[in-house]
């Protein structure tokens, strides 16, 4: 058996506890350690990621495909000051040089616009304010009750 199954067997031998102190701490302990394999998990592929082939391409481990990535991630975006750029360049790309004239339809703009930013989600209670049910374009889901557990407090 190897620590990874280890590790599956102990958290999948878990209770939890009759007491409800009992319960939050282990939710928060659970919390933490998902986190921390987070962070595990990171370094662990730098690591791997270094042992590789120079010559190593794919694989395919457990159906998951495994392949190297350079990209970078970026944090902090201000979506602000981008939307704003990203919407005065399409409109400049779109206006007439002798009128000054803006030739492309707001609908155009928009979709224009989705190519250089993904709505990940929709905020339901902001689209109720414009009168619009977001359970027409999604599905929805048996509420889930869940405790949220927070960031840690210093």
């Amino acid at each position: 058996m190897s620590a990874v199954d280890d590790i599956r067997s102990a958290l999948m031998s878990l209770q939890v506890p009759e007491e409800f102190d009992s319960a939050l701490r282990l939710l928060v302990d659970l919390k933490e350690i998902y986190e921390e394999m987070g962070i595990f998990v990171t370094e662990f592929g730098k690591a791997t990621y270094d042992m590789k082939p120079d010559d190593f391409v794919k694989a395919i481990v457990n159906g998951r495909e495994i392949k190297p990535d350079a990209s970078s991630s970026r944090k902090k975006w201000d979506h602000n000051a981008l939307t704003n750029i990203v919407l005065d360049r399409l409109i400049d790309m779109n206006r007439d040089e002798e009128t000054g004239e803006i030739t492309i339809s707001p609908r155009a703009l928009v979709e224009e616009f989705r190519r250089f930013a993904h709505t990940d989600y929709w905020v339901g209670k902001s689209l109720e304010t414009l009168g619009i049910n977001p359970d027409m374009y999604s599905e929805k889901e048996e509420p889930k009750p869940v405790l949220k557990v927070g960031s840690r407090k210093n």
